[in-house]
């Protein structure tokens, strides 16, 4: 079998947040609707893998699960450095935002740097971290970030 970047990261944030209690098929279902948020959050996180500094990418998901199987629960997806994640979420949450107890918040430098030394070191596969599509996440991540991404400066716009 093969998979790629996408298919492993994927499945690493399925898992990561399977791992709060969320039904499987309710997480699957998250990651896929808002892959494009975390994917610019790994490309984010890629293109600063170079600096080899100290910098955080946050992806924060929030919401609360759905109770009947074919209701819908309104989660919010936001990316953030750790600037705005502590001044817009966990600082000065918007009276009308999700509760913290419906909230996770997943580190995607160290997801990205743990399923490249899995796929290095179990997989094989040699130097993951420079994967082409990383730097296609990356490049896709700086033209789109204006409309929703809270990292770098990007503007607060709810979404």
């Amino acid at each position: 079998m093969t998979y790629t970047a996408e298919h492993l990261l994927q499945l690493a944030v399925a898992f990561e947040i399977i791992g709060t209690g969320l039904a499987a098929k309710a997480a699957t279902d998250l990651v896929a609707e808002y892959w494009e948020r975390f994917q610019a959050a790994f490309g984010r996180a890629y293109s600063r893998l170079g600096y080899n500094t100290d910098f955080e990418t946050f992806v924060c998901v929030a919401g609360q699960p759905p109770v009947p199987p074919q209701a819908r629960s309104d989660f919010f997806v936001s990316v953030h450095d750790l600037t705005s994640l502590t001044e817009q979420v966990l600082c000065f949450p918007r009276p009308d935002a999700v509760s913290r107890a419906g909230m996770q918040i997943i580190r995607a430098d160290y997801l990205l740097e743990r399923v490249n030394r899995l796929a290095r070191d179990v997989g094989q596969v040699g130097r993951p971290k420079w994967a082409p599509e990383y730097r296609t996440w990356a490049r896709k991540r700086d033209e789109d970030q204006k409309l929703w991404d809270h990292a770098d400066g990007g503007p607060p716009i709810p979404f």
